[in-house]
């Protein structure tokens, strides 16, 4: 249950964006990584949460909210 819940927030996020899995692989990120993520074949590693945020500003406290809370990623930006 948990994972497709977190899935679905990156599917949701990759869709409000407008943006594609292509395009998102043209940043260094495998297309087969981010397709497993997308569609909840795979978990959402702590590095892959850091690694969407710096390339995409997609907020790991939003991906990984059981590592990182949303006042962890306020204090770690200030």
């Amino acid at each position: 249950m948990y994972i497709r819940v977190m899935n679905n927030i990156f599917k949701q996020i990759i869709q409000d964006r407008g943006l594609s899995l292509k395009e998102m692989s043209q940043k260094g990120v495998s297309y087969q990584t981010l397709y497993k993520h997308y569609t909840g074949e795979r978990k959402i590693s702590a590095e892959s949460a850091i690694l969407y945020e710096t390339l995409f500003g997609i907020p790991r406290h939003v991906l990984r909210p059981d590592l990182w809370s949303d006042e962890d990623n306020a204090t770690e930006t200030r």
